[in-house]
């Protein structure tokens, strides 16, 4: 609390719902991870990936970034290293050929 804040002004964090999702949703991924750690050999963005890729076939990698909210350079990082492991593809697109499908 600051000199000019009052009671009635100061932010309860632990009471602040979107940090609680935040966390609860932290605390889940973090479980999760070593789930897929131990039985897949994956991390977080190497799983949201292939998640990814399984349910929309032949996507680019932009489209990964905007549906799962990672960064691009952890996307492609994640993709890369799936592609190093043979479980995952990169062909181009028939229609743009600049554009990389995964698959």
């Amino acid at each position: 609390m600051t000199a000019r804040s009052t009671p009635e002004q100061t932010l309860e964090l632990t009471a602040f719902v979107p940090f609680r999702l935040n966390r609860l949703a932290d605390g889940v991924s973090q479980h999760l991870a070593v789930i897929y750690r131990k039985r897949f050999g994956l991390d977080i963005p190497q799983w949201r990936v292939m998640a990814t890729v399984g349910s929309k076939h032949g996507c680019t990698a932009q489209y990964i970034a905007a549906s799962t909210r990672m960064h691009k350079s952890r996307v492609s990082r994640a993709i890369g290293e799936l592609e190093a492991r043979a479980l995952i593809e990169r062909a181009s697109s028939g229609e743009d050929r600049r554009q990389r499908q995964v698959r």
